[in-house]
């Protein structure tokens, strides 16, 4: 996914309509994953892969905001975790798993489920993934 510092860049990046856009400023910022359909960018060339699909992220977090608003473009993140396993949020277990990475020494919220994945690209809105964002279809 990509993270963006504020909602009104969603549009450089994806598709998406008027409706979807005033979902989206109910939910944004905050722990959600938005799936949109791509725009053509170097931006999604390097966070789509094979899919048409974008992942849009907007935080409600300091440090992130900080660092999005220091280096003033979008940030590609991923989860930490292995393909199919649960993301960790424990510094010591992340450490472990991935011995080549240089890991954040903040705070890490342990009790968290991740974001909230939510994919607007049906016609019917649907949770991929129920993390720490409460969605109401």
């Amino acid at each position: 996914s990509v993270m963006l510092k504020s909602i009104n860049d969603i549009e450089k990046y994806a598709k998406i309509n008027k409706h979807i856009f005033k979902i989206i400023q109910n939910i944004l910022p905050g722990p959600f994953t938005i799936l949109l359909d791509s725009k053509e960018s170097e931006i999604s060339k390097a966070v789509q892969q094979d899919s048409i699909k974008i992942g849009i992220r907007v935080p409600n977090n300091n440090f992130c905001l900080s660092l999005l608003n220091k280096f003033n473009k979008p940030i590609i993140t991923t989860s930490v975790n292995t393909h199919g396993q649960k993301a960790l949020n424990n510094i010591d277990e992340i450490e472990n798993i991935f011995t080549n990475i240089n890991i954040y020494d903040g705070c890490v919220n342990q009790k968290s489920k991740g974001s909230t994945i939510v994919d607007f690209t049906y016609e019917e809105v649907k949770i991929i993934r129920q993390g720490d964002g409460i969605y109401n279809i």
